[in-house]
């Protein structure tokens, strides 16, 4: 891996993890690139197991299915947006809210 890659990638991760809410970054078809601590936390991973998943792997498929239709939408605007959505943590509970913004 070329060394100015491995920057950027020790800079993301330090940014997202001194983000002390839930933080993410993904990709055009909704996967994970990178997360924080505090999502991983909260859906019982680590950051590391989530890369290369969606929300279908973590959350019930109807939150899944809408926080998809979420992405795409503020992918189609290309405009940071809060977007307030339900969400449940590993346990099955917690109710809270998770603000979408374009990706790459």
């Amino acid at each position: 891996m070329d060394e100015a890659l491995r920057k950027i990638q020790r800079q993301q991760r330090a940014l997202l993890d001194n983000i002390p809410d839930m933080a993410w970054i993904k990709d055009k078809q909704s996967r994970f690139i990178a997360t924080n601590e505090a999502l991983a936390r909260t859906v019982g991973r680590t950051p590391e197991e989530m890369i290369g998943k969606t929300d279908f792997d973590f959350v019930p498929r109807e939150l899944a299915e809408r926080y998809l239709a979420d992405d795409k939408q503020v992918m189609e605007l290309r405009q940071r947006k809060r977007i307030e959505e339900p969400f449940v943590d590993a346990a099955g509970t917690t109710p809270g809210s998770k603000p979408s913004s374009p990706r790459s």
